[in-house]
């Protein structure tokens, strides 16, 4: 029902008259420009209801698009960081960089105009910050340690008595049968620092060895000696296996990464107290390190051990990104009501 207004003007006033005049509910339809038309026929809450569902459908579109963009920007970020920044450091930076500057221009130059620009700038900045977060963490806490294992020589068939000099650039050794870890001359020793962890040591000598030679190679673990004062039985990853030869060389912080970062590798955090493991091992066995002592994992092989690093650092960021994923999944589809 409409009120349709007229004006009749008489000599001598203004005479104001209202007519009611009826339309019907499918000329309004047709006249609205509100409503969507639909097919030949239809009623117009049936219009109503199909504009509706196109534009949900619309919207559940552009949700996983989002969705996608979000996790692709986030996974490329974080496997960049992790394959490339041992290498090359500057490039990843730069790509970053050039990421958000990207996003920035989009947001700035674009966004006034078409709002699904800016958002899309704003999802492209939220990944790669967060694929920025999960690249560093895993790449710290394991992929560091492998691509520098991968990089270094390895030694096979060497021996406890050979000098120490010669494995200053080994990630991976493999010492000969007559090579072993003397794990009932173990020691360790609790830093209330680093989590209260115990820090074991035990020496690895050749049955040449006498007790008085000094020892180069040691072996070392976290919390995987037996219970007793400073001695204890070392039982760290595969030093109680007779056909374990193999040797990880624990790599210095200062070696890996620059001094500002080193806070970041809790791998590594355990140096200065397996240092203090040793000085108690010498004073209570009576065995003499030399001036330069290397820390190994004594392990059964090397090179599945260095890999394990990378298998961690692929399992962490694509199970970081996954849980952005679900993440956004849920923020999107909150925001699209």
């Amino acid at each position: 029902i409409a009120r349709v207004s007229t004006r009749a003007y008489g000599r001598s006033n203004l005479l104001l008259s209202t007519r009611t005049v009826s339309i019907s509910p499918s000329v309004m339809a047709e006249r609205d420009p509100l409503i969507a038309r639909g097919e030949p026929g239809m009623l117009p809450r049936q219009k109503i209801a199909q504009s509706s569902r196109a534009f949900q459908s619309r919207q559940g579109i552009r949700v996983c698009l989002a969705i996608l963009l979000a996790v692709a920007v986030a996974l490329t970020v974080a496997l960049a960081i992790d394959f490339f920044f041992f290498d090359h450091p500057n490039w990843v930076w730069a790509s970053i960089v050039v990421v958000l500057m990207f996003a920035l221009i989009m947001h700035d130059f674009y966004g006034g105009a078409r709002r699904h620009m800016r958002a899309i700038a704003w999802v492209v900045t939220i990944s790669c910050i967060v694929g920025t977060l999960i690249g560093f963490t895993g790449y710290f806490r394991y992929a560091v340690f492998y691509r520098a294992a991968i990089n270094m020589a390895t030694y096979s068939d060497a021996s406890a008595v050979e000098p120490g000099g010669i494995f200053r650039d080994a990630s991976m050794i493999t010492f000969n049968e007559f090579t072993r870890v003397q794990h009932g001359r173990g020691a360790g020793y609790k830093d209330v620092d680093v989590a209260g962890d115990v820090h074991c040591v035990a020496p690895v000598m050749a049955d040449s060895q006498s007790a008085h030679d000094k020892v180069t190679f040691w072996a070392v673990g976290t919390n995987c000696c037996a219970d007793g004062d400073h001695h204890r039985q070392f039982q760290c990853h595969d030093a109680g296996d007779p056909t374990a030869h193999g040797a990880v060389v624990l790599l210095s912080k200062e070696f890996l990464i620059p001094r500002f970062f080193h806070f970041l590798l809790p791998e590594a955090a355990g140096e200065e107290a397996h240092m203090q493991a040793l000085h108690l091992q010498n004073d209570f066995f009576g065995d003499v390190s030399s001036e330069t002592p290397i820390f190994v994992r004594w392990v059964r092989d090397p090179l599945r051990y260095v890999e394990g690093y990378w298998w961690s650092t692929l399992s962490w960021v694509f199970g970081g990104t996954f849980l952005y994923g679900v993440g956004v999944f849920f923020a999107a589809f909150h925001f699209a009501k």
